[in-house]
């Protein structure tokens, strides 16, 4: 027989081999959901503009989209994925939150030409009227957030070190948090009474406890945090700028759990509490990743005929609706078990 020839003989498995398989078996079937599911695209909606920033009332079966060339905010209908409504304001609507318990919409839109000053618009998601406004320009509301309370919490425009807490019912704003320096995004966890903000070129993330309205805990990250999302309270995903790079930080122990490397340029992050998943749009590699929150993994990549923008998720469904600007279109992904 040829020196460079192999013999491979059957060994019959022993028992302890055959328990290791079976073990091996029965692991893979009692995953939890997020270690086995898969996300899949299952629809498109066409809307014409340019779409941007999303939000949901899944309570209505809304979908509101930021058209980002016009003055418009598209409102469609999950039902049948139509257009059914359009919300026209005098300057561009910069970003936008839902209160899926009231089914209040809340609209930052530009006072004046800089970008840089907005007011707030209210709307009444059951009819879209406008129940709402403010006209002083004082806020920056390129991102702000509402948490369980009722309570919105935005950057304040004239004092660029604070962080404005607002009645939602009146607009009315009720305290001022010192930051140390301008706030640029705000998430609330609407698990604990905490407010995180990111503050601009300091990467830093600050911890606020909304129950005295003062930051508790600060944390130095690797790089500008562009977006973030939390997936069950103290964890934070935080999507940094221009970078290929999400951290995972335990705002509670202050560390970073894991550094989590993509095949793309992340742009905006969302999360499903209930799968424990996140999912992180990358419009340079035109695909949506899905990261697992137990291992804090990438599970997989979907890729989509476009560059996604935004991401938007439906806990009720487990559906996901992710914006693409480019193409006119957002995309209806859903994440089975």
């Amino acid at each position: 027989m040829g020196k460079n020839c192999a013999v491979f003989r059957y060994r019959k498995p022993s028992s302890f081999r055959k328990f290791l398989m079976y073990f091996g078996l029965f692991l893979a079937s009692s995953m939890p959901g997020s270690l086995m599911g898969h996300l899949t695209v299952i629809d498109s909606i066409y809307i014409g503009g340019r779409p941007g920033q999303l939000a949901i009332v899944s309570g209505l079966h809304k979908l509101y989209a930021v058209d980002s060339d016009s003055n418009v905010i598209y409102v469609i209908d999950l039902q049948s994925s139509a257009l059914i409504d359009s919300l026209i304001f005098p300057r561009h609507p910069d970003f936008l939150v839902a209160d899926p318990h009231q089914k209040w919409l809340f609209v930052a839109v530009r006072s004046d030409n800089s970008g840089l000053r907005h007011d707030l618009y209210r709307f009444n998601c059951i009819n879209d009227a406008l129940i709402g406004h403010t006209y002083q320009g004082l806020f920056r509301g390129k991102h702000f957030c509402i948490d369980s309370t009722g309570h919105l919490y935005i950057p304040s425009e004239r004092n660029w070190e604070m962080l404005l807490k607002l009645s939602e019912v009146d607009l009315i704003t009720v305290d001022s948090i010192y930051t140390g320096y301008f706030p640029i995004l705000v998430v609330a966890d609407w698990l604990t009474p905490t407010v995180y903000t990111a503050r601009y070129r300091i990467n830093v993330v600050l911890a606020v406890d909304t129950e005295i309205d003062t930051p508790v805990r600060a944390l130095a990250v690797w790089r500008d945090p562009v977006s973030m999302c939390g997936c069950g309270s103290p964890i934070l995903y935080i999507v940094h700028s221009e970078s290929d790079t999400i951290s995972v930080v335990d705002m509670q122990s202050l560390q970073t759990k894991k550094l989590i490397i993509l095949e793309g340029i992340a742009d905006h992050i969302n999360c499903n509490p209930g799968l424990n998943r996140a999912y992180a749009a990358m419009h340079d590699a035109r695909k949506v990743a899905v990261i697992d929150g137990y291992t804090y993994e990438v599970a997989e990549y979907v890729e989509l005929n476009g560059e996604p923008s935004c991401i938007a998720v439906d806990e009720t469904t487990d559906r996901l609706y992710v914006s693409c600007p480019d193409g006119g279109k957002i995309y209806v992904l859903e994440d089975t078990p």
